[in-house]
C-alpha cells in the first residue's frame, strides 16, 4: 500500500481564501511519481476553468528553445542576432558603445531588456513578428550577463527565434512539440466563443471585497486576443499544465533530451550576482529565504498561478488562481503552500 498523505489543513486554508472573498477560484493539483494524489477546484473555479498563465508561459518557452536545440536549430549560447539582425547593437543606460545578448542570457533574466514596453508595441498588428520588431528601440537597462533584469519582452525574442528557425508560427510550433505529445488539448493562445465561458473573471482584493478586473483582455495584461507572447499570454487548464509540470519533474521527458534538461536546470553564473536562475525556471539553493528544498524548481505567475517540481521526491505541484492581488514570485499564498507541501510531504529545507 503506498503512503496516506493528509490534505486536510491545507484544503481548509484554501477554502478559506475563497469564503473570506479573497480569491473567486483557485485550483490545485498534487502528484507523486505521476500519479495524482490531489486535485481540487475551488470556488467558482472548475476542471474547464481556462487560467490565464501569465509568467507560467516562460517555463512553456524554454522547452520550446530547448526542442529546437534538440532538433539541431540552434544553440543556447548562440547571439540572438545571429537570427534577428536588427537586435544585434543595443546601448545600455549610462553606458558606452553597444552590446550583443544570447539566447542564454534572455532565458535567465540577465539580458538587460527593460521588464515593460510601452502598448504601441501592438499598433501595426499583433503577430510577434510586428511586435518583436519594436524592440530594436530598446535602451538596455545593464550589461547584458551582469544584472538580474526581469523581462517578458526577452521572452517575446527567444518564441520568436523558434518562428524563425522552425519556419513556423510560435503556437504551431508548441501545439506540435509540446502540447499534442503531452495530450494538452486546452492550452492556447486565442479565445473563441466557445472558449471564452471558460475563461475566469481576475479579481482584485480590497478590504475583504473582490474587485472584478474588467480591463484586461486576454491571455495577459493589455495583449490582444491571441497574441503568442513568450513570456505570457498562454491560457491552460489545471490538468493541461499538471501534464507539463508532471515532463519536467520526470526530466522533461518526452520533451526534450536529458542534456537539454540539465542545460535548463543548470544555474546561470555570472560574475557580478548571485542568480536563482536556470532557463525558465527558478532554481531552489538552501539559502534562508527559500521556502523549498534544494533542487526544486519552478516558477510563478503574475495572477497567482504557481508551479514547481522537486525531482528528488517525483513531487510536482500546480496551483492556478483568478487573482490580480496574490500573484507573482513570493506571493503569501504560495509561500504557505510551499509550507503545507513541506509538512505533508517531510521535505527538509536544507
Amino acid at each position: 500500500m503506498g503512503m496516506k498523505y493528509n490534505f486536510i489543513s491545507l484544503e481548509q486554508r484554501l477554502n478559506k481564501y475563497v469564503s473570506d472573498n479573497m480569491v473567486s477560484g483557485l485550483s490545485l493539483a498534487i502528484a507523486k511519481d505521476g500519479n495524482i494524489l490531489f486535485s481540487k477546484c475551488f470556488g467558482d473555479s472548475k476542471e474547464t476553468t481556462l487560467y490565464r498563465l501569465a509568467s507560467l508561459t516562460k517555463p512553456i518557452t524554454a522547452v520550446a528553445v530547448l526542442i529546437c536545440e534538440d532538433l539541431g536549430l540552434l544553440k543556447v549560447d548562440d547571439y540572438i542576432d545571429k537570427y534577428i539582425p536588427f537586435l544585434g547593437n543595443f546601448k545600455v543606460d549610462g553606458q558606452n558603445g553597444t552590446y550583443r545578448i544570447t539566447i542564454r542570457e534572455l532565458l535567465s533574466h540577465s539580458s538587460g531588456f527593460p521588464s515593460s514596453f510601452e502598448d504601441h508595441r501592438f499598433d501595426n498588428g499583433s503577430s510577434l513578428e510586428k511586435t518583436v520588431e519594436t524592440y530594436k528601440d530598446f535602451t538596455l537597462q545593464s550589461i547584458p550577463g551582469t544584472k538580474e533584469t526581469y523581462s517578458n519582452e526577452a521572452y517575446d525574442v527567444a518564441a520568436r527565434i523558434v518562428e524563425i528557425v522552425s519556419k513556423m508560427k510560435y503556437e504551431d510550433f508548441l501545439k506540435k512539440y509540446i502540447f499534442d505529445p503531452l495530450g494538452m488539448k486546452d492550452t492556447c493562445y486565442y479565445v473563441d466563443e466557445n472558449r471564452i465561458k471558460n475563461m475566469p473573471v481576475l479579481c482584485e482584493y480590497k478590504d475583504g471585497i473582490l474587485i472584478p478586473e474588467n480591463k484586461l483582455t486576454y491571455g495577459f495584461d493589455k495583449y490582444p486576443n491571441g497574441f503568442n507572447g513568450g513570456g505570457a499570454g498562454l491560457l491552460s487548464t489545471l490538468s493541461d499544465y499538471l501534464k507539463f509540470a508532471i515532463a519536467l519533474t520526470n526530466k522533461g521527458e518526452g520533451l526534450i533530451s536529458k542534456k537539454a534538461f540539465e542545460e535548463m536546470i543548470e544555474l546561470y553564473k555570472p560574475k557580478d550576482y548571485k542568480s536563482y536562475f536556470g532557463l525558465g525556471v527558478y532554481i531552489r539553493q538552501g539559502d534562508d529565504w527559500e521556502t523549498l528544498p534544494p533542487g526544486a524548481f519552478g516558477w510563478s505567475g503574475a495572477y497567482g498561478g504557481h508551479y514547481f517540481s522537486y525531482p528528488k521526491e517525483n513531487l510536482t505541484v500546480v496551483y492556478l488562481h483568478n487573482s490580480i492581488s496574490f500573484g507573482g514570485s513570493g506571493a503569501p499564498h504560495t509561500i504557505e503552500l510551499e509550507k503545507d507541501i513541506n509538512q505533508i510531504f517531510g521535505l527538509k529545507k536544507n
